[in-house]
């Protein structure tokens, strides 16, 4: 049987449902290519039942960019992959995009690390947003920044490492806009992230995390952007709207330390390389909790070691000058050269704490966008990576 679907439907459940439950046996062949919108990427699927299997199995080519890749493809070139292995990857089986077939073999390494949904040291939730963009929401946005005013941020009010681009959704009043998110926080409904924290705690209204920084995401993006994952420390008192998720810490008491090491993994090259391979137009609540994070008590030296570069990055400014304090990091921008040099060093530990070996962190960047001038930035991230190798 062949199957042609759009990457959308392969990266999500309706996938699960059309294979994994209208088809019990080995998936033989598959092939990836560019059809239609040339901004999109169509699975060419093919199915079979194979005798004497007692699931299904998944023969993933690696994917292709032009016409002249697909003509010159190896038929040979695949990765057989288990159902069961996919369900751990992601329980709706998200099915992993691969540059190359030995890029599985990278893959595996992140899988090594915990998923942040259930992760044994890091409680948190994906918050959708503070408030919508809907008709009833709108009666708190206004265009005019004034004196106790609040900037409502949208994905493009934030980059990686620069938490204030300058580009609002629009203003609130902050007064009025605190009040309405702290009634909001409290009516809740179980199951939403919010109902997880201790009520007692969600009364005061000075503990709501606008008040504070907080880690917040771009929900639209894209696989084949420059990056996939955009994530900032956002500064305190501004409200986000659906374009701009965020990270709650389920534990009140929870040291900011974690946030920063949080960030820090987030914002690497190797952990932006796991979301291009499933990420397709939106970091929505399946590609957050399939995030697979290191355990910072596993290898305190290097997990210590992000929560250091990472604070540095995330506090520009003195609206961040209780959470540095807080973090042990000094805030204040930084020279370009130098926050380059802390970036590479950043990404280079985060390396070590995935577990990766020096082959898959040149595989991570050769493969990591099409086109890209990457080698100078992998020397640098491999000049380091050897220097920790020797202190870990």
């Amino acid at each position: 049987m062949g199957f042609p679907f759009a990457l959308g439907f392969v990266a999500g459940s309706g996938f699960q449902f059309a294979f994994a439950h209208a088809v019990g046996g080995t998936f033989n062949d598959g092939d990836v290519g560019v059809m239609g919108d040339p901004r999109k990427l169509i699975a060419l699927t093919t199915a079979a039942v194979a005798q004497g299997k007692s699931e299904a199995f998944f023969r993933i080519p690696p994917e292709f960019h032009d016409r002249a890749a697909w003509d010159s493809r190896d038929p040979n070139e695949a990765v057989e992959i288990a159902v069961s292995t996919l369900r751990a990857y992601s329980p709706t089986l998200v099915v992993p995009l691969l540059p190359r077939a030995i890029s599985y073999e990278t893959l595996r390494s992140f899988m090594n690390s915990p998923a942040i949904a259930g992760h044994p040291c890091l409680r948190t939730r994906r918050v959708y947003a503070d408030f919508e963009t809907s008709k009833h929401d709108k009666r708190y946005w206004h265009d005019e920044r004034a004196k106790a005013v609040w900037p409502v941020y949208a994905g493009e009010s934030f980059d990686i490492w620069r938490p204030d681009t300058g580009a609002y959704y629009a203003f609130t009043q902050g007064t009025q806009i605190a009040e309405a998110a702290h009634i909001k926080w409290n009516r809740a409904p179980s199951g939403s992230p919010y109902a997880e924290l201790p009520t007692v705690w969600r009364r005061d209204p000075e503990n709501h995390p606008i008040h504070f920084p907080r880690i917040a995401f771009r929900d639209v993006t894209n696989r084949t952007n420059t990056r996939t994952l955009v994530v900032a420390l956002i500064p305190p008192h501004v409200v986000t709207v659906q374009t701009a998720p965020w990270v709650l810490w389920l534990n009140p008491e929870h040291a900011k330390s974690q946030e920063a090491y949080l960030l820090g993994i987030m914002s690497s090259i190797p952990c932006d390389w796991w979301c291009r391979r499933f990420i397709e137009g939106h970091a929505d609540q399946e590609a957050f909790s399939c995030l697979r994070i290191p355990d910072p008590s596993r290898q305190s030296k290097l997990s210590q070691r992000v929560v250091a570069l990472a604070g540095r990055l995330a506090s520009p400014d003195h609206r961040f000058s209780q959470w540095v304090r807080a973090v042990g990091v000094e805030c204040g921008r930084l020279e370009d050269d130098e926050k380059e040099d802390v970036i590479h060093e950043l990404d280079a530990v985060v390396a070590h704490l995935y577990g990766l070996n020096e082959s898959q962190l040149r595989h991570i960047f050769e493969t990591f966008h099409e086109g890209w001038d990457y080698a100078r930035r992998l020397d640098e991230t491999l000049r380091h990576y050897h220097s920790w190798a020797t202190r870990r």
